[in-house]
C-alpha cells in the first residue's frame, strides 16, 4: 500500500453492507470520506471491490499566518479571504471550533500534514517554539482526530534571538545542542509533532550564509535535532538576491534555486526535505516547471504549489489552479525508496506536495 503508515484502503459490499477495510485509523477515515462522497452510488449498481491509496505519503498545507497583525503583511501574508482561524490579537485563539471544522475538511481531501505559521518567522511567532508551544499542543490536539500532524516554520536564528546563544551558525556545537533540546520540548508536548519549515537566505531571513556555511549544512543540523523522533525538516529551496537591480545582468533570479541546490544533490540528510516552488520564479501566472526538481536525483524533493490567488485575482476572481496544475506537472516525479525504520515507528516519507495558502 502506498502512502504513510498505510493509509490506503478497500471499500467493496458484502451481504448487502458497505465495507471500509484498512490497516490504520487514517485509511479507515478516508475509507469513510470515500463512501460519503459517492452517496447513494456506494449502495447501488454492481458489486465491485475498490482499492484507494495516496500517490504521495506526504499531502501538506502550509499557512502564512502570522500571531500578531503585521504592519505591511497583515495577519495573513498573500491572504486576500479574511484573518487567521488560528491567531487573532497576538494569541492563539481560545474558541479552535473552526480549526475543528477546518481539519475535517482538510481530513475528506487526504491533507495529513499542516504548519501553522508563517515562514517569513516574525518577532511573536518565533515564540511560538518556547513559551508559546502550549498553544500549539491545543492547535495539534484538534487536528490530531482527523490524522493531521502539525508542523511550525522557525527560524534558522532562532539559537540567538531566542535561546541566547552568540551565533546560529549550524557548524557550532552550542547551536546544535541548543536545536536538540529545543527539539526534545517540543516532541515532549507535542508526541506527533511533524518537523520544522525553515525559509532561509531568503528575502532577509536569517541563514547558513552568514557564517559561511551552504544549505546542506544548516538544513542537516536541524536535521540531526529532530531525527530521534522520526521528525522532517521542510528546507525551502526559494533563495535569491531580493535586493538584485533587474538591469543587473550578472545574476538570474530565474536560476537562482538552481544555483544554489543542484551542487548540494546528495549531501542532504534522509529526513530533509527540500522543498521546491513549481517554477523558477515566484508563483507567477505562468511558469515552466522548476530545474530543480529534475537535478536533485539524490534529494527528497517536495513540490510547493500557491493555492493563494497571488498574481491570479487576489480571490477577486475565480480562478481554478488545478488545471493549470495538471498541464504543467503531469509527469511522474518518482520516489525515493524509504530507509528502514524501528517496529512500530513511522519513517520520514519521500516526495510530496505542499501547497502554500
Amino acid at each position: 500500500v502506498v502512502g504513510e503508515a498505510g493509509e490506503g484502503f478497500r471499500v467493496f459490499r458484502e451481504d448487502g453492507a458497505v465495507v471500509v477495510e484498512a490497516r490504520c485509523d487514517r485509511g479507515m477515515l478516508y475509507g469513510f470520506f470515500h463512501v460519503v462522497r459517492l452517496g447513494e452510488a456506494a449502495f447501488t449498481g454492481p458489486d465491485v471491490v475498490e482499492h484507494h491509496a495516496p500517490a504521495t505519503p506526504l499531502r501538506m498545507l502550509d499557512h502564512w499566518d502570522n500571531v500578531a497583525v503585521h504592519e505591511v503583511m497583515g495577519q495573513v501574508e498573500r491572504g486576500y479571504s479574511g484573518g487567521s482561524i488560528f491567531y487573532d490579537d497576538g494569541r492563539v485563539r481560545a474558541d479552535l471550533s473552526r480549526v475543528e471544522a477546518y481539519a475535517r475538511l482538510l481530513a475528506s481531501t487526504g491533507i495529513n500534514r499542516v504548519a501553522i505559521n508563517n515562514v517569513n518567522v516574525h518577532t511573536r511567532e518565533a515564540r511560538l517554539l518556547t513559551d508559546g508551544l502550549a498553544d500549539v499542543a491545543r492547535i495539534a490536539a484538534v487536528f490530531r482526530p482527523w490524522g493531521i500532524r502539525v508542523h511550525l516554520s522557525v527560524s534558522f536564528a532562532a539559537p540567538t534571538t531566542l535561546g541566547g546563544l552568540g551565533t546560529s551558525d549550524p557548524l557550532d556545537p552550542g547551536v546544535a545542542a541548543w536545536w536538540r533540546n529545543t527539539a526534545d520540548r517540543v516532541w515532549a508536548e507535542i508526541p506527533d509533532f511533524g518537523g520544522f519549515v525553515v525559509k532561509a537566505d531568503s528575502e532577509g531571513q536569517p541563514g547558513p550564509f552568514a557564517y559561511g556555511r551552504d544549505h546542506a549544512d544548516g538544513a542537516n543540523m536541524l536535521a540531526e535535532a529532530v531525527a530521534p523522533h522520526w521528525g522532517l525538516v521542510h528546507w525551502r529551496a526559494f533563495v535569491y538576491d531580493h535586493r538584485q537591480d533587474w538591469r543587473d545582468r550578472s545574476t538570474d533570479r530565474a536560476r537562482a534555486a538552481h544555483d544554489n541546490f543542484a551542487p548540494l544533490d546528495g549531501r542532504f540528510a534522509r529526513n530533509v526535505i527540500v522543498q521546491v516552488k513549481y517554477g523558477p520564479m515566484d508563483f507567477q501566472v505562468r511558469e515552466p516547471v522548476s530545474p530543480v526538481i529534475a537535478a536533485m536525483p539524490d534529494t527528497r524533493v517536495a513540490l510547493e504549489l500557491q493555492v493563494t490567488q497571488e498574481y491570479t485575482g487576489h480571490q477577486k476572481h475565480a480562478v481554478y489552479l488545478g488545471r493549470q496544475w495538471s498541464e504543467i506537472l503531469n509527469f511522474d516525479f518518482g520516489q525515493v525508496p524509504l530507509p528502514a525504520s524501528p517496529a512500530g515507528s513511522p519513517a520520514p516519507s519521500p516526495a510530496c506536495l505542499l501547497y502554500t495558502s
